[in-house]
């Protein structure tokens, strides 16, 4: 019998050590918890048997002894994974970046006892409590009461180590709350918890994330209950029917809550195919986004600059900041939050431009970087205006989600008769003027280095009027000295971005924007900015006097690009109050007439319908056309108004003339 016994446990001991190995190779994360549990176990028992009276010492060795062939068993097997790991793992842990999520990946005490919001019984009415929270909005620890009731149970059985089931899954519940109590969305910094004093320890600080805890809370529990289910089974049988019931209600999610897949792209298979290899940048950047990056990498297989490795190191921080583009897009998009000690103290508030941006992107190919990925589903306003003004280029491929930049090709087209040759070296490639505020306006210059030598080119940005020059901006074009990526060369982008403030005490007339180098070099910006006898600052490319109905007039417009979006400027005036809510479509028609883009949609992006307008008021529409795919020409631009229930479009006339056919009125 003991022979037997003794086969037993080694069989036992090897498949323990056969499930540690296989633990390992799935996660690290995975192994680790095992091992915190099977050290917990292992004390348990070695306290247990030191306290009983009789054999306590044999049966201390035998557990010692059990535990060790485990060990040597998963040693084994793990070996290749392992032996590189211990190789290398000076290194790792000196350049790996040290960082703390355990206030903002902690589980909320209360998320313990809330049904998940997918439980179609108490799913609507716990919803508004899940709103509370802050990690657990998504992941729910939710124990279940009858799970809770089986383990409360357990403890009247007559099975051994019902007690070590309950007292293990309370040590996990304490370690997943984190290093501070977090209650009903509330933190209580006052209240400290065990996690605080062993975070930084081994292993636990390699698991980093309290909440991955609830692993061993689930699987404790699971154990506590099974013994309370016997316990019922012994006394009463019938007992686990309602009990069954009872469980499949708890745990119950109807609909399945399913996680869809990203929107994908057609180019992430022409990358795929192309038969290159090439490194790729995703914006936006940052430790949060960059793990969604990692499943379109399975799609196009290329290397990207931010792959999620759970523990950044120095090295990738590195490499961003030693490039000023990559470092201009981290800056906007998310804080690098966990630089290493020597780049702490970059200054974020620097400008995003990149005024070398030639030689920026220069030496992003010489590292084998070929495409800037920007994920459009995962972008704001914010973070668009952002990465616009840190690469004002144009796109080689753009579809609903994904718009593609070549570092290769920054410019593969132009818009609105650009590039302008201003110096038989020099090019301008932009010159972008938006008013942001009542005081302050925003310049955005761009231009191309023809050939060389890329000596500075003096210039000056001028604001003037009938009188003459109003504003004077100085401005020297390639005095950027190339931060990376050599000196100048033949081809290379210069950009600059300015905000000045216009004079409080312009005489009302017309003003124009222009940019002077010199003899004969000379641009003009074709919106005219004019000042009403009242103060008033109007800035159009088109003036028009076009009626819609009997209420709505269009004073004017102007119109300009921005990567590869046309945005038209609409002025209206409201002459009298409009009948109804009515629509704006935009055309955007080819040589043909044929229309090949359109918008519609209520002014203002839907935030000011037209019956709300009042006599007099003023409302300022933009409309945005995606150009990507055109065809090279010219193209015409038709606006109009009509009301979404009819269809009917409002009759436009001017005055003087007749009223247009079909209320279809081509802007000039």
């Amino acid at each position: 019998m003991r022979r037997a016994l003794r086969g037993r446990r080694a069989v036992n001991a090897l498949c323990a050590g056969l499930f540690a190995a296989l633990t390992l190779w799935s996660g690290l994360h995975l192994a680790l918890l095992l091992a915190l549990w099977t050290a917990v176990y292992i004390g348990w028992r070695l306290l247990r048997e030191v306290r009983s009276r009789a054999g306590g010492g044999r049966r201390c060795l035998r557990i010692v002894g059990i535990a060790g062939l485990v060990a040597l068993v998963a040693l084994i097997l793990s070996a290749p994974a392992l032996i590189p790991v211990a190789r290398d793992w000076r290194r790792m842990a000196d350049v790996a970046t040290v960082f703390d999520e355990g206030t903002s990946k902690q589980t909320d005490l209360l998320a313990y006892l809330l049904p998940p919001t997918y439980n179609p019984l108490a799913g609507p009415r716990v919803a508004p409590l899940y709103e509370r929270f802050v990690h657990n909005r998504e992941y729910m620890p939710y124990l279940g009461y009858a799970v809770l009731g089986l383990s409360l149970i357990s403890l009247r059985s007559r099975r051994r180590g019902a007690w070590f089931w309950l007292f293990s899954a309370g040590l996990w519940i304490v370690l997943a709350a984190g290093p501070i109590l977090r209650l009903n969305g509330v933190l209580y910094p006052q209240v400290s918890l065990p996690y605080r004093f062993i975070e930084n320890l081994f292993p636990v600080s390699a698991i980093r994330l309290p909440d991955r805890f609830n692993l061993l809370v689930t699987f404790s529990l699971a154990v506590a209950a099974g013994l309370g289910a016997a316990r019922l089974a012994e006394k009463h049988r019938w007992s686990l029917l309602p009990v069954t019931l009872l469980l499949l209600a708890e745990y119950c999610c109807l609909p399945l809550p399913l996680w869809e897949l990203p929107p994908s792209s057609p180019f992430f298979e022409h990358m795929a195919q192309d038969g290159a290899r090439y490194g790729v940048v995703d914006y936006p950047m940052g430790y949060t986004a960059a793990k969604r990056w990692l499943y379109y990498q399975t799609l196009h297989g290329q290397p990207i600059i931010e792959g999620h490795v759970s523990r950044y190191t120095s090295e990738n921080y590195t490499f961003i900041a030693s490039q000023p583009l990559l470092q201009a897009l981290y800056r906007v998009a998310e804080r690098p939050r966990f630089l290493p000690p020597e780049e702490e103290n970059t200054p974020v508030e620097a400008e995003a431009c990149v005024e070398a941006l030639g030689p920026a992107l220069r030496s992003l190919d010489a590292h084998a970087v070929r495409y800037v990925l920007v994920h459009k589903p995962y972008q704001d306003d914010y973070l668009a205006e952002q990465f616009e003004r840190a690469l004002p280029t144009v796109p080689v491929y753009e579809d609903e989600t994904l718009a593609v930049y070549d570092v290769r090709r920054p410019f593969p087209y132009f818009y609105d008769g650009f590039p302008h040759l201003l110096t038989p070296t020099v090019s301008l490639l932009r010159f972008d003027v938006q008013p942001a505020d009542a005081a302050t306006w925003r310049l955005r210059l761009a231009a191309r280095l023809r050939s060389l030598p890329a000596r500075p080119l003096a210039c000056q940005v001028r604001l003037a009027g009938e009188a003459g020059d109003v504003l004077l901006l100085p401005l020297s074009l390639f005095d950027a000295v190339p931060s990376a990526g050599g000196d100048w060369q033949a081809g290379d982008l210069w950009v600059k971005e300015m905000t000045p403030a216009l004079p409080d005490d312009l005489a009302p007339g017309s003003y124009h924007w222009t940019l002077a180098c010199g003899e004969g070099a000379y641009f003009r910006a074709a919106d005219t900015l004019e000042i009403t006898p009242a103060g008033g600052r109007v800035y159009l490319r088109r003036r028009t006097n076009l009626v819609y109905g009997d209420a709505i007039r269009l004073a004017g417009y102007r119109w300009w690009t921005a990567g590869a979006d046309l945005r038209l400027s609409l002025s209206w005036e409201s002459l009298a109050e409009p009948a109804a809510d009515y629509k704006v479509f935009a055309h955007l028609l080819d040589a043909g007439g044929e229309v090949v883009r359109q918008y519609d949609a209520m002014p203002c992006d839907w935030k000011c319908p037209t019956a709300q307008w009042q006599a007099g008021d003023r409302v300022a529409d933009q409309a945005v056309f995606s150009l990507w795919g055109l065809p090279a020409g010219e193209y015409r631009l038709a606006v109009g108004l009509y009301h979404p229930e009819t269809l009917e479009r409002l009759p436009v006339r001017e005055p003087g003339r007749g009223p247009y056919p079909d209320a279809y009125p081509i802007l000039p």
